[in-house]
């Protein structure tokens, strides 16, 4: 057998639907992220946002047709970060979140095409290596740190039926 030999089932997005950053991750693709990390004695699986600019696809979804839908995400922004703005944006609009400290969760609403899978890209106003900032040995540049995101549709019930 010749080929790529998908190791995700597509479904249509129903309720909400999550996916754990750095454990869990279904069939999401990153671009502009670290590989998975962890802290073994805290349980904390995450990924490290690299550059300023970051792509996800959520491969494993599709949605029925295009409409709103609510994504949730889980951030930690690094130092140079925080009280900046990131900025998420889908092939129909943009949204914008002013990240603070520490980890916290956020929710916007993005408008994502019908029949395929979700992308968003995500901007950052900073990034920037904690050697170069005389912290560590760690020489990649940093944005911000992604715990979970999390799909749903905005309005109750999904896509709005034909009338």
């Amino acid at each position: 057998m010749a080929g790529y030999v998908r190791k995700y089932l597509v479904t249509d997005l129903e309720g909400r639907k999550e996916f754990a950053i750095g454990s869990e991750e279904g069939g999401l693709k990153f671009t502009g992220f670290s590989g998975k990390e962890s802290y073994p004695e805290s349980s904390l699986h995450f990924r490290w946002a690299t550059g300023k600019k970051g792509t996800m696809v959520f491969r494993d979804t599709r949605l029925k047709e295009k409409g709103p839908v609510s994504v949730t995400f889980e951030v930690e922004p690094f130092m140079v970060n925080i009280d900046k703005e990131m900025v998420i944006k889908s092939k129909f609009s943009t949204a914008r979140v002013r990240l603070e400290p520490g980890w916290r969760q956020y929710n916007v609403t993005l408008e994502f095409p019908g029949g395929e899978a979700p992308a968003m890209d995500i901007y950052y106003e900073e990034s920037e290596s904690p050697k170069d900032l005389g912290i560590s040995d760690e020489s990649r540049k940093l944005s911000a740190r992604w715990k979970r995101v999390s799909l749903e549709y905005a309005s109750p019930g999904g896509p709005e039926e034909e009338r």
